[in-house]
């Protein structure tokens, strides 16, 4: 038994869990508790990660160290618990996990495993901010090397890929198209635990793609259905992920309900993952400045460039903004939409402003356009009283 079952044995001493109470707590056959803890066998990761979240109090250092220890002596069912435990680990920020499974698939014997590793590696990179552009490339280069048994797998968690990273980019054109395959390939998979997670996770990416594409009362059905998962009561970084796509959802509408739901994901995210945290903070950002509420109480250090900028158009900065503005310009030899709106705003520029709304259709974001579309009819405003309102 190693050291970390141990562990875990312990801690269900400690806390008076017999095989019977915890199975019923997680949800899961008592054989599979005394098969794992009696007869050590290898269980699947999803039961081990439930095992470890509500055994440690959902201790993100723990629960990496567990799952990687646990994981590290399996030698019969490795490839569809390496599956299982990278989603799992993508899903809830564990990185620690994800540069563990590159290490070990690049290296191990089994030619199958190693193809994952070029995969883990481009949602790793994802997780720490990389290149969607480069990512997108970079997938249709796996998609040329997948071995035939690995097919289905590896088709899935490359259109996933393909829809984060143009989602990242702000284009919703494609959405419906690799949805409805990723769709096709689950409902053939055999595995439960798999079949399970991949359709919360291409359901929670297609719902934020209604949201962006103004789709609002979808959005909500999608986000209410996510929510009633009852898995999420093991993995809290995934329920507050639903938490923040509400709160997005309610930036332009209703600012205390958005506050409220961003907030609450944002704490959630604190102890458990950079990443996420840095994109709870940005919306709480985002949704102070659109707003100019409590615009006072950023912490400017923790603005992107592109809504510094707009941090100093609110403040009547207009040169500061351009300056930023143009950097970022310089810098990736063009703007977003949305940066293309902030430049229109500093200009007082209602041209660039129409032509910002005019980017976020064409990418099918319908949503973020509401913003321009205010922008503009906000400015013009001003512009017919002088400049000032």
């Amino acid at each position: 038994m190693s050291n970390w079952v141990e562990k875990m044995q312990d801690q269900m001493n400690k806390t008076n869990r017999s095989y019977d109470s915890f199975a019923r707590e997680l949800d899961i056959p008592k054989s599979t508790l005394t098969d794992f803890f009696r007869y050590h066998k290898e269980i699947s990761m999803l039961s081990v990660y439930k095992m470890v979240n509500t055994l440690f109090n959902e201790d993100r250092v723990i629960n990496e160290k567990c799952c990687i220890e646990v994981f590290s002596k399996y030698e019969r069912n490795i490839k569809i618990n390496m599956k299982r435990l990278f989603v799992l680990s993508y899903l809830n920020g564990y990185n620690s996990i994800l540069e563990y499974l590159i290490n070990m698939t690049s290296k191990h014997k089994d030619s199958y495993v190693k193809k994952y590793s070029p995969l883990i590696s481009l949602f790793y990179e994802r997780s720490k901010g990389g290149n969607p552009k480069k990512h997108i490339l970079m997938v249709e280069e796996v998609r040329k090397s997948i071995p035939e048994k690995e097919t289905l797998d590896m088709e899935i968690i490359s259109d996933i890929l393909y829809l984060l990273s143009v989602g990242d980019i702000g284009d919703f054109g494609m959405f419906d198209t690799y949805r409805n395959r990723i769709y096709q390939n689950i409902s053939v998979h055999k595995n439960q635990d798999l079949k399970w997670i991949y359709k919360y996770w291409i359901d929670d990416i297609w719902s934020y793609s209604l949201l962006r594409r103004l789709r609002i009362d979808e959005f909500n059905e999608y986000n209410s259905q996510l929510r009633s998962h009852d898995y999420l009561k093991y993995f809290p970084v995934m329920e507050a992920a639903i938490d923040l796509r509400k709160g997005e959802s309610l930036i332009f509408t209703d600012y205390k309900q958005s506050y409220k739901h961003s907030l609450r994901a944002m704490n959630i995210f604190k102890n458990q993952s950079v990443i996420k945290y840095k994109i709870a903070l940005n919306n709480i950002n985002f949704l102070k400045l659109v707003n100019k509420k409590e615009v006072e109480t950023i912490d400017l250090d923790t603005l992107h460039p592109a809504e510094l900028a707009l941090y100093f158009i609110i403040n009547n900065e207009k040169k500061r903004a351009i300056d930023i503005l143009l950097g970022i310009l310089d810098k990736n030899k063009k703007l977003s939409p949305i940066q293309y709106c902030y430049l229109g705003q500093a200009k007082m520029d209602l041209q660039l402003i129409a032509d910002s709304k005019q980017m976020f259709i064409e990418n099918g974001d319908y949503f973020f356009a509401q913003y321009a579309t205010r922008v503009y009819y906000e400015y013009k405003e001003m512009l017919e009283y002088g400049g000032v309102k």
